[in-house]
């Protein structure tokens, strides 16, 4: 699928508050700044390294860039241990 095929994403946007608003799409979130959920995880090795990947070319926001591994923006409510394992499972292809 081409990025002008695909569908639009809706994240859950949040007031200064932290009280839930609308659902915004995806691009009109980043564009404008608005307060969305995410959750991340860094991953060092047993010397402190941060495990760094490169992101994809095809990404719309920092494409070809180095990042951390995991990012997780779909959550709805506070995820829980085992939302964010899903997460590091479906980014490492484990899952």
């Amino acid at each position: 699928m081409q990025s002008d095929e695909r569908a639009v994403e809706y994240f859950q946007t949040y007031s200064d508050a932290g009280e839930p608003l609308e659902l915004v799409p995806r691009d009109q979130v980043h564009a404008q700044g608005l307060w969305h959920c995410s959750a991340h995880v860094l991953l060092f090795n047993s010397v402190g390294e941060l495990l760094l990947q490169r992101r994809s070319k095809n990404k719309d926001l920092y494409p070809n860039c180095w990042d951390y591994s995991v990012g997780n923006i779909s959550c709805q409510v506070k995820p829980s241990g085992r939302a964010l394992s899903g997460a590091c499972m479906r980014n490492w292809d484990y899952g």
